[in-house]
């Protein structure tokens, strides 16, 4: 499922704060966001796929443990 910071803070049950943490860490987009005059609002959304999280996040936790 492709979705906004907004709603994969939902689907993981965090904070937006927490899915900015992220993807300041390296958790993959889908979507760059675009900027400029005359951009249209969607695109100016950071995208993210909820299973390319969800293994991020798996890989993540198993790297702290060894």
């Amino acid at each position: 499922m492709i979705v906004d910071k907004f709603e994969l803070a939902r689907v993981f049950d965090v904070s937006p704060e927490t899915v900015r943490d992220w993807t300041r860490q390296g958790c993959p987009t889908t979507q760059e966001p675009q900027t400029g005059k005359g951009v249209a609002p969607e695109a100016r959304k950071r995208l993210y796929s909820t299973s390319a999280i969800h293994l991020w996040l798996v890989q993540r936790a198993m790297n702290r443990r060894w």
